[in-house]
């Protein structure tokens, strides 16, 4: 019986290992080289391309790496992002106050031992206003230079838009000098009313109280808690296709993730609601709103605000300018981000390798490396890069060498079921052959 039992077991064995069989380069439909000088033994880098990552599912998990012996090789993808310290901020103390001919003229100081500040936040009580803001700074009230101007403004009883903070130059100037100035046309009555070609804004007669600087707040370090670093694609005089409810439609030909959109804008002036429409593929699927956000000018305002953030995985894309009766915005270009991924493996020597994409029947790999080398960008930026060539088809491609996933799925479970079953009985026979009684010569 132990023979039978050795031959069963055998058999089970090399039935499970073709059932979990790894993944081979020819089960992949396009590829491309890794260039550059390999260091053997010590974790390296190579940022993935626009193309691969558009060939890429969300999670990577029909991407390999081999090597030139076609033996598979583990990997780690990490975004590139450097963490940032939270901003500080300092609160100024307020040396005069005075007010000449509609201008409030705030003098403040900074407190000693605090750092450089590169912002200025106005804590405001009160809405609807629209002020032309001066900035200046120096060692002393008396030696003060401009270094700054921009609006400040309210609209938040007709739309949700407020700003009250002020961007400058980053210094460590012991004493500021803000001048206020009404940037809103003159009223006779409570209600406010502001056009500019075609932009309108107005209040409903009602407000919050009076216009009143509460406290004077500087800024230092980032707004962010991290910095990404981004790849991008920029499209110039994009397609631009007016649908039936008169709305702009921009589709972004091909498939990227997409952290961040930036328009270019030939209008003057503009307030614009932005749809991000997004479709798992290009085959007739229907685009659902994935995101939304806003563009928009103000008259006063130094910088459009023009970038809208919208973190989506990789999808086909989208945008939709809602317009509304307004004219459609004369869109120059068209820029899509999308945080670098970066892929990190440790070269073997002697070894060249290749990295292959686009797969139907290859599942997400669990590898060890990303416990061995984790997600902390201080060490990961010390790491040597290597590139990623053009993606090519892959000329081994063989797609029915293999099954897809769901049937390779269905098959590996039947196999396990006759590989269970066939021990099962084995062990059923065994245990049956030895109650049997043994025949004795009389």
């Amino acid at each position: 019986m132990r023979p039978l039992l050795w031959i069963t077991y055998t058999a089970c064995l090399i039935a499970a290992t073709s059932a979990t069989a790894g993944p081979s380069p020819a089960d992949f439909r396009f590829v491309a080289d890794v260039r550059g000088e390999y260091t053997p033994n010590v974790p390296m880098a190579a940022p993935l391309t626009r193309e691969i990552i558009a060939e890429a599912e969300e999670d990577f998990g029909n991407m390999r790496l081999f090597d030139d012996l076609g033996q598979e090789t583990p990997y780690v993808i990490y975004q590139q992002t450097e963490a940032h310290k939270a901003p500080k901020s300092l609160a100024f103390e307020i040396v005069s106050y005075d007010e000449t001919d509609g201008v409030d003229v705030i003098t403040v100081r900074r407190p000693g031992g605090t750092p450089a500040f590169r912002e200025i936040e106005l804590v405001i009580a009160g809405r609807d206003f629209k002020k032309h803001v001066r900035v200046e700074a120096g060692p002393t009230p008396d030696a003060m230079r401009e270094i700054a101007a921009d609006t400040i403004f309210d609209f938040s009883s007709r739309i949700d838009l407020r700003k009250t903070s002020v961007a400058i130059p980053e210094t460590d100037s012991a004493f500021l000098r803000l001048s206020l100035r009404d940037d809103a046309p003159a009223l006779d009555g409570p209600e406010m009313r502001l056009r500019y070609e075609g932009l309108e804004f107005w209040t409903e007669g009602t407000k919050d109280g009076p216009f009143r600087v509460e406290r004077i707040l500087g800024w230092s370090g980032e707004r962010r808690p991290a910095e990404h670093y981004y790849d991008h694609v920029t499209i110039d005089t994009p397609t631009v296709i007016i649908d039936e409810h008169g709305d702009s439609v921009i589709e972004l030909r091909g498939r990227l993730p997409v952290a961040r959109v930036t328009f270019e804008v030939g209008n003057s002036y503009y307030h614009r609601r932005v749809e991000l429409l997004t479709a798992t593929d290009d085959r007739g699927a229907e685009y659902r709103v994935a995101a939304r956000g806003t563009i928009y000018k103000i008259p006063g305002m130094t910088e459009s605000h023009d970038k809208i953030s919208f973190n989506q995985p990789s999808h086909y894309l989208r945008l939709k300018v809602l317009n509304e009766d307004n004219p459609p915005l004369r869109i120059r270009s068209v820029k899509i981000e999308w945080i670098r991924r970066n892929l990190y493996f440790v070269p073997e020597p002697g070894r060249t390798y290749t990295l292959h994409v686009g797969s139907d029947v290859v599942a997400s790999p669990h590898y060890e490396l990303g416990k061995l080398i984790p997600s902390d960008h201080a060490k990961l930026r010390h790491f040597a890069s290597l590139s990623l060539e053009a993606l090519q088809p892959n000329v081994g491609y063989d797609p029915s060498s293999k099954p897809t996933k769901r049937e390779g799925l269905e098959q590996a479970a039947f196999v396990g079921l006759v590989v269970i079953l066939a021990c099962a009985l084995t062990i059923w026979a065994v245990h049956l052959l030895k109650k049997m009684p043994t025949e004795t010569n009389e």
